[in-house]
């Protein structure tokens, strides 16, 4: 089994598809390296699977920070190959204000993690 563990930045905004009894989350992540050539940019395509109506997509927005954990999968498009890791774990790192304006806090004024 194979396990990746990616941090960077919410490049797409989250789309979000019903499939049977579960919603299947997208969204893209950018993660930034320094190497001898200079600054270069991977993307990631990520995909999560949750219960339906757990609105975790008003969180993943463009942006944000995010730590993923989970099981990639290769394939090519175009001679380039892409990149998706199907989740297992989601840590929102930097919150934006979700799209009813506010930023999801608990009882105890603690971000609220959607996921």
């Amino acid at each position: 089994m194979q396990k990746i563990i990616i941090c960077g930045n919410i490049a797409t905004d989250c789309e979000t598809r019903t499939i049977g009894k579960y919603d299947y989350h997208c969204f893209s992540v950018a993660c930034n390296n320094t190497t001898s050539k200079g600054k270069e940019t991977t993307f990631y395509r990520v995909n999560a699977i949750a219960r339906p109506g757990s609105k975790i997509d008003a969180y993943l927005r463009k942006g944000g920070a995010v730590m993923v954990v989970g099981r990639p999968s290769y394939g090519v498009y175009k001679d380039n190959v892409e990149i998706t890791i199907w989740a297992d774990e989601l840590e929102i790192t930097k919150f934006l204000e979700n799209k009813e304006g506010a930023v999801a806090q608990d009882d105890n004024g603690n971000k609220d993690e959607p996921y």
